[in-house]
């Protein structure tokens, strides 16, 4: 007879490795669906310029709100995505045992691709801003030319 109230061994957590990433992939995948639907629809339904028009009572600015929390929660969840296959990456990154030469190669364009992408975030915040009334090529100002 085998006793059911003993405590199991092993997993802590009440998913199994592959249900785990199957939630974590589910729910990535259905933010993603919703930032690109929010986005197309600020973009084609409610572009730049429309107004105080609405959409189920929600102007363009309360829809780039909810563009920009759904942004957060895909960051949120593809970082725990990272989290949860780092043993993995580390693998991929320094290579099979036997193929030692090629490791530092991979790990320098590793770094240099994550330094890529911490420059290519970060750019956005060390721009210099152009007044709204400044149009390239307009050839007036905003007083209309006069």
């Amino acid at each position: 007879m085998s006793d059911t109230s003993a405590p199991k061994q092993g997993r802590t957590s009440g998913l199994a490795p592959g249900q785990m990433n199957f939630v974590i992939d589910a729910l990535a995948f259905a933010g993603l669906v919703l930032l690109a639907a929010t986005g197309l629809l600020m973009h084609f339904v409610l572009p730049p310029g429309s107004g105080r028009a609405t959409l189920w009572n929600m102007t363009r600015h309360a829809w780039g709100e909810v563009h920009f929390i759904l942004a957060l929660v895909i960051l949120g969840v593809l970082s725990l995505h990272l989290v949860v296959h780092w043993r993995w990456i580390v693998c991929v990154i320094k290579g099979r045992p036997d193929s030692k030469p090629g490791a530092g190669w991979r790990i320098g364009l590793a770094l240099l691709a994550l330094l890529a992408l911490i420059a290519a975030a970060a750019a956005p915040f060390f721009a210099s801003k152009t007044p709204p009334w400044h149009h390239q090529g307009a050839g007036r100002d905003w007083h209309g030319g006069r």
